[in-house]
């Protein structure tokens, strides 16, 4: 499976599994301008959404900004959506956010951060994660590591606000 088809998939499950005081509406018109293409419409929308707080819509612009998507590409705006996203909980921003750490988009190239939000993720669920920690786990030594997985309790035990 693309690695854009991924992001999609995850898209319209956050979707449908949002909640607060967002209007499912405004999350289908969100998705609905995106699949049709009109991404800057998609942006907007999600801008309207992120501002109440909506893990998901955070989440989606973050995709946006890293993609450049109805937007100009910008590794260090994808970087804040993903971080206002992964402090609520949500595994697919911290699966981003492994990814920004690991190849240094938008921040420096860290690979116990990029560990620690891979293992965050993987731990939350997203499976898919399990491979891209291991992976950077190849490159890491055993200290490094250990260094991660504490950085991985402490941003647990902080509720996601000490991550960063």
């Amino acid at each position: 499976m693309k690695r854009w088809s991924f992001y999609l998939i995850g898209l319209i499950a956050g979707f449908t599994l949002s909640f607060g005081t967002v209007k499912a509406d405004d999350l289908a018109d969100a998705l609905t301008a995106y699949n049709k293409g009109d991404f800057e419409k998609a942006v907007e929308s999600w801008h309207a959404i992120a501002a109440k707080g909506d893990s998901t819509a955070e989440y989606s612009l973050g995709q946006m900004y890293e993609q450049g998507k109805g937007v100009d590409q910008d590794y260090q705006e994808a970087y804040k959506w993903y971080r206002l996203s992964a402090e609520q909980g949500n595994d697919r921003a911290q699966y981003s956010l492994g990814g920004m750490y690991e190849k240094g988009l938008g921040v420096s190239q860290d690979y116990i951060r990029a560990y620690m939000w891979y293992d965050l993720a993987a731990i939350h669920g997203l499976y898919v994660s399990q491979s891209n920690r291991d992976y950077i786990a190849q490159r890491m030594s055993s200290e490094q590591i250990t260094q991660a997985q504490n950085l991985r309790r402490e941003c647990e035990k902080g509720n996601f606000h000490a991550c960063f």
